[in-house]
């Protein structure tokens, strides 16, 4: 899942903060209020260490704007930036990660509930193709919930394929196992869903593990996206996908 995970990365606008100067908690804020919008915040440091607390949304070297922390996060800064009149929206373009969620430090309950969410579109559209990955088979066979979830959706004529490195075995499942047995995806939590043809149902998550407990999230329902998803893991991934 690396590959599709750095895919997400490179479609995400963010905002560097350059030589912040202030609390964990301020900065966790800001990056609170950015992830809806599905913008990420990061630091980082000039040689000369100034000016400090400079904002820098961007996408790559593609420069959208620039403004201090404390005007970023003025009633009319951030909210204007993305809100404001046709003037303000010339500066600042539409968000080409629209539809997209950034966190990067969700926790495992987190997790679960978007997971859930995913999969009750898949159980109502009773079709399509959903590939999950929750690191380890023992995650499935250590929650009757989470089994009782897997095979309703193949039984309901999800196509559905579960990937998890073997330290369980899962007995007579509806679906598909792929033993990840070389733990190439140890340590990532996906979930793809290609909605059956209905783009309103398609959904993705795909996080990597950072702490335990912790991970470093995206997840989305913008279409093309997922579209472009399956694409990227057929050709990287193709026992998988």
């Amino acid at each position: 899942m690396k590959e599709l995970l750095e895919y997400l990365r490179e479609q995400v606008i963010t905002l560097t903060v350059y030589n912040y100067e202030g609390s964990d908690e301020r900065l966790e804020t800001l990056a609170g209020a950015f992830s809806g919008a599905g913008v990420a915040v990061t630091t980082d440091t000039t040689g000369r260490g100034s000016p400090t607390n400079l904002g820098v949304l961007h996408r790559g070297d593609e420069v959208f704007g620039a403004r201090s922390v404390d005007e970023w996060e003025a009633d009319d800064g951030f909210a204007a930036a993305f809100e404001g009149d046709d003037s303000d929206r010339a500066e600042i373009p539409h968000l080409p990660s629209d539809g997209m969620t950034i966190s990067p430090e969700t926790s495992r309950t987190k997790m679960v509930g978007i997971s859930r969410t995913f999969e009750r579109r898949a159980l109502r559209e009773r079709g399509g193709r959903l590939v999950a990955g929750f690191q380890t088979l023992s995650t499935i066979t250590g929650s009757e919930r989470t089994r009782a979830v897997y095979d309703r959706l193949a039984n309901s004529g999800v196509s559905v394929t579960v990937c998890g490195y073997p330290d369980a075995t899962i007995e007579d499942p509806p679906f598909e196992i792929f033993e990840d047995t070389d733990e190439r995806f140890r340590e990532y939590w996906f979930l793809l869903y290609d909605g059956n043809g209905n783009d309103s149902r398609k959904a993705a998550l795909v996080s990597r593990e950072q702490d335990p407990s912790l991970y470093d999230s995206f997840w989305t329902d913008n279409p093309e996206t997922v579209d472009q998803l399956f694409a990227l893991g057929s050709a990287e991934y193709p026992e998988l996908l």
